[in-house]
């Protein structure tokens, strides 16, 4: 369990971000379990969440000062596992939850123009269920099952009332060949999915879709694997992208596409990895080919969603770390550690354009330092590179476009054990700091992030 509470925040630059606070959070979590015959488990997870007051700013140059927002989730897990002792296992699980949102947008600040004093809400209910079953033999492992999901989301604006229903058969394998250094995997899933919106017009949309995937690994040698790995992938149109008419806090007309078709892609990728004890590398190349990709357009003063055809992403994808204790044959462990994804493409294919929202560069970097005996501690850098967006701030139409981001943020961690025993579990205490040097960023145009951000607690694991 955690409760919090935090005033309005400063950026990086020392400005007021007013209205950015929150009276409380909570957060509850429980996971319990039963255990019974060798093998055989049944667990129940519980999650919850509560946000009062949680404040609605609005862009920085509109700074609203009296919109909010009082959000409530929960959700429910009910699990069992089980195995034989001739190979084979098994999975049964059923999970339940619900999630409300009511928006409050008071008249006496009005920086968009559009506040109303009406309270807006949404309450999503979702249920599902998943079986498998996997046999095991010494050289192979094959998984089937079934999964089903369904939510059920009403509204105060159109579409009010909508459903999304989704049933899928899987068939997964492993098989390992060549005294195991010939690693082969693969996968087969059927999807059928449906989006219904059940008021005002009471339209429908279903579709299906089969998905393979494919991969190898081989060990070249007892440091050195190369790997490769194909999958496809698909995305339904949600049903605010089919269906929306509505107006946001901050003024922006959202209008849905009932043309819509499902968004769909093949990716692949190789690549090779190094390891051994103090070092880990590794670098792969990636493409993910997009058909019918799913963006958002705007026409006519409204902001909707279009299929834009064919696009493409490629790009590089790599990672190291060394543990430098190793070299001195220190009794801790100090790694430096660095990893990136460089896009050299993503191309919007049919209208030979870029596309938006997408960085060229990210990556992060750091120390990590741990005792082994209760301490640790780490430096991280993380660096976002620039993206071109949308200027939506602006108010302006057409909305310009504009190249945001380039920034790297640093955070520092401290982690230290101070009671621990067999019996009681360990109490640990917590220390950190995030955005270290107080760099002023904002991973959205319009709503910075905080500046330098202290936080210390307690941990107890049992």
């Amino acid at each position: 369990f955690s409760r919090s509470t935090m005033g309005d925040y400063q950026d990086g630059a020392g400005q007021s971000f007013h209205n950015s606070g929150h009276d409380r959070q909570d957060r509850y979590s429980a996971n319990l379990g039963l255990s019974f015959y060798p093998g055989h488990r049944i667990g129940l997870i519980l999650t919850g969440y509560q946000g009062d007051h949680l404040g609605g700013p609005g862009y920085l140059t509109r700074n609203d000062l009296d919109n909010y927002k009082d959000a409530k989730l929960y959700s429910g897990d009910l699990v069992y596992s089980g195995a034989n002792q001739d190979s084979l296992s098994w999975l049964f699980r059923y999970f339940q939850g619900r999630d409300r949102d009511v928006w409050h947008d008071p008249v006496a600040s009005n920086a968009s123009g559009w506040d109303d004093g009406v309270p807006s809400s949404q309450q999503t209910d979702h249920q599902g269920s998943q079986a498998q079953l996997s046999i095991e033999w010494p050289w192979a492992t094959v998984t089937a099952g079934l999964d089903w999901v369904a939510y059920d989301m009403e509204t105060t604006w159109t579409p009010q009332k909508t459903e999304y229903d989704n049933m899928a058969g899987f068939l997964l394998g492993k098989g390992l060949f060549r005294q195991g250094r010939l690693i082969i995997d693969g996968g087969l899933r059927y999807d059928t999915y449906g989006v219904a919106m059940q008021e005002p017009d009471g339209r429908r949309q279903r579709d299906s879709r089969l998905t393979p995937s494919a991969g190898l690994a081989y060990l070249l040698t007892e440091t050195w694997k190369a790997r490769v790995h194909y999958g496809q992938a698909f995305v339904m149109p949600g049903a605010d992208q089919l269906g929306a008419d509505y107006h946001t806090a901050w003024g922006s007309h959202y209008l849905g596409n009932p043309d819509l078709d499902p968004e769909s892609s093949q990716t692949w990728e190789a690549g090779l990895h190094y390891s051994r004890p103090a070092l880990e590398a590794g670098l792969s190349y990636f493409q993910t080919s997009f058909r019918d990709k799913i963006e958002t357009v705007v026409t006519a003063g409204s902001s909707s969603w279009d299929n834009v055809g064919r696009a493409r992403l490629r790009g590089v994808e790599g990672e190291f770390s060394y543990d430098i204790g190793d070299m001195f044959a220190w009794p801790y462990e100090v790694r430096i550690f660095a990893g990136f994804v460089y896009h050299h493409t993503y191309r919007d294919l049919e209208n030979d354009l870029d596309l938006k929202y997408i960085n060229e560069w990210q990556g992060s970097y750091g120390l990590a330092v741990t005792d082994y005996d209760g301490l640790s501690a780490r430096l991280n850098f993380a660096y976002s590179g620039p993206q071109i967006v949308d200027d939506w701030q602006s108010g302006l139409f057409p909305v310009p476009e504009e190249e945001v981001g380039g920034f790297t943020v640093v955070q520092l961690s401290v982690v230290k054990r101070i009671l621990g025993s067999g019996n009681t579990g360990a109490l640990s205490l917590r220390a950190e700091i995030a955005n270290l040097f107080a760099k002023e960023y904002a991973y959205v145009e319009g709503y910075p992030m905080p500046g330098r951000v202290f936080t210390l607690g307690l941990d107890w694991e049992y």
